[in-house]
């Protein structure tokens, strides 16, 4: 064991040597737990995971664009208002996500496996490469047809925002689909990424925002295709969930 245990009721010499005094004179307390750790755990990678994803979206964004010399897709102000205003709502509403059916069935882990596995790493970077992949293609279609880089960036903006609003939905469970996980079992999940849409809505078409940001408003046709490029985004991420868990196992 990596700690001794010994109940509130024991001797003084067992609770002297014990790494863990239990309150309730029961040991079946340790269940709940281990459950309440494994879904801590979970939520950890979940949250990690997703910052994560959207982080490599946007460096792999400027990589692109400082290798071959062309204008920026994303600015420095744009990426703070995507990580600072549009994803910490959703950040932390991830971590209210409840215990999977399956959580006891798993194995014990090793204390000294990192928090991010394989399985999340993967979906870190399928979601990273998906990602910047098709808005930096959206960025040089739109970008090509108009005189000003702005609208282009304008919607590199608003699909890393709804990229980011998909993706967190996707996340909800690294092993299982997302059809699998009960909709409104988070409601503060779905209350924050109503808010994110708000303020991502709110800052290309409110002029004091768009002008900080030097956004310009979004037509409706290049919203279709913004979600569409989403939907295909999260349709990676499942199917990259179905792939691994098929090849290695339902693991974690």
């Amino acid at each position: 064991a990596n700690i001794g245990v010994s109940l509130a009721s024991g001797t003084d010499l067992a609770r002297e040597a014990s790494g863990m005094i239990l309150l309730e004179n029961n040991f079946s307390v340790l269940i709940k737990a281990i459950k309440e750790g494994r879904v801590i755990l979970e939520n950890i990678k979940k949250v990690t995971a997703y910052l994560l994803s959207t982080s490599l979206i946007e460096i792999f964004l400027v990589s692109i664009s400082l290798i071959f010399k062309l204008p920026l897709p994303i600015t420095a102000i744009q990426i703070l208002w995507v990580n600072l205003v549009s994803e910490v709502l959703p950040a932390i509403a991830l971590s209210f996500e409840g215990a999977e059916k399956d959580i006891m069935n798993l194995k014990p882990q090793s204390i000294k496996k990192p928090i991010l596995d394989n399985l999340a790493r993967f979906l870190i970077f399928v979601i990273g490469i998906a990602g910047a992949g098709m808005l930096f293609g959206m960025f040089l279609f739109f970008g090509s047809s108009f005189e000003s880089y702005a609208y282009a960036q304008s919607i590199v903006f608003a699909g890393l925002g709804v990229i980011s609003i998909f993706s967190a939905l996707s996340l909800r469970s690294l092993r299982r689909p997302i059809w699998e996980v009960p909709f409104f079992s988070n409601k503060y999940l779905l209350g924050s990424l109503f808010l994110s849409l708000v303020f991502l809505v709110g800052a290309i078409y409110l002029p004091f925002l768009n002008n900080i940001l030097n956004l310009q408003p979004v037509g409706f046709l290049e919203w279709v295709v913004i979600f569409c490029v989403a939907a295909v985004s999260i349709t990676l991420v499942e199917l990259s969930k179905w792939i691994f868990n098929k090849k290695y196992g339902n693991i974690v």
